[in-house]
């Protein structure tokens, strides 16, 4: 889903800036999600839900906290 990494190069290319956005010291280096990012990751777990996947499905996710929150909002959906 969106991160708020995604909102700061979005806006830094609107901007007119060359280069790399991440490289900038303004810039999260382990971003959250946004609330777009949010229901985005809500209307993930709402599809696997849909998608009927087997019991004890194993779902990975990195230690990053965007896709820690984005894999504990799908889940909820599924639950």
């Amino acid at each position: 889903g969106e991160g708020h990494h995604n909102v700061f190069a979005r806006q830094w290319r609107e901007d007119g800036r060359h280069g790399v956005p991440y490289m900038d010291e303004a810039c999260p280096t382990d971003p959250t999600l946004t609330p777009v990012g949010e229901q985005q990751a809500r209307d993930a777990g709402a599809e696997l839900q849909r998608l009927a996947l087997p019991p004890h499905t194993l779902f990975v996710c990195s230690l990053m906290r965007r896709t820690m929150q984005t894999a504990l909002l799908a889940m909820r959906e599924m639950s």
